[in-house]
C-alpha cells in the first residue's frame, strides 16, 4: 500500500518537498552562523565595557568564546550531517519518480569541489577567530603601554588632562558626590 500511494507522487510534488527540505536546513545554518556572530560580538563588547582600562581576566573572554566556537561548529556538523541526509534522500526519491536529476547533480562531487561551502567558511572563521581577538586586545595593550611609556619619555609634557581623568574614575570607584569632589580638590 505504501508502495503504491508513493509511487502516485508527481514530479513536482516531489521537488516541493525535497525543497522545503533543503530551506528548512540552510535556515537553519545560516539562523545558528548568525547566532554565533550576535553571540561573539555580545561577548566582545561586554569585555571592552566592563574591563575598558585594564587587561584582567583576558582569559575569561578568550575561554568563553571558544567554549561558544567549538559548541557552535558541533551544532553545524549536525545540521551539515542532516542536510546530506536531505541531499541524499532527495537522489533516491528522484531516482525512485523519475525526475530530471537535479538532486543527483547538486550532490556530485565536481559541483561540491566547486565552490567554498558554507561548513568549510565556518570551519575557516573558527579558526580565525581566536586569532583575531587576540590580535584585537594585544593591540590595545600595546595602545596602552604606549601611553604609559611616552609619558616617561616625556616628563616636560602636560599631564594635566590624563590626570583629571584619572581623577574622575576614583571618584565613580568611590561613589563621591559634587560636593564631596569639591572637599577632596579643595574648592571647598
Amino acid at each position: 500500500m505504501a508502495d503504491s500511494k508513493r509511487k502516485t507522487l508527481t514530479t513536482k510534488e516531489v521537488y516541493d518537498e525535497i525543497g522545503r527540505n533543503y530551506r528548512y536546513f540552510l535556515n537553519w545554518r545560516h539562523a545558528l552562523f548568525a547566532g554565533y556572530l550576535l553571540i561573539l560580538y555580545t561577548l566582545a563588547q561586554g569585555y571592552f565595557w566592563l574591563f575598558e582600562h585594564s587587561q584582567q581576566n583576558i582569559w575569561v573572554i578568550f575561554l568563553a568564546g571558544l567554549l561558544i566556537s567549538l559548541c557552535i561548529w558541533v551544532l553545524e556538523i549536525r545540521v551539515r550531517d542532516l542536510y546530506q541526509a536531505c541531499t541524499k534522500a532527495g537522489r533516491n526519491i528522484e531516482n525512485e519518480v523519475g525526475g530530471a536529476g537535479i538532486y543527483t547533480e547538486l550532490n556530485s562531487d565536481s559541483l561540491r569541489n566547486k565552490a567554498l561551502s558554507h561548513s568549510n567558511a565556518l570551519n575557516c572563521f573558527l579558526v580565525c577567530y581566536p586569532l583575531a581577538f587576540s590580535l584585537c586586545l594585544s593591540t590595545q595593550h600595546v595602545n596602552s603601554s604606549n601611553n604609559i611609556y611616552g609619558k616617561r619619555a616625556n616628563l616636560q609634557a602636560d599631564t594635566s588632562p590624563l590626570e583629571k581623568e584619572i581623577d574622575e574614575l576614583v571618584y565613580q570607584l568611590y561613589g563621591l558626590t559634587q560636593e564631596e569632589i569639591e572637599i577632596v580638590e579643595g574648592r571647598l
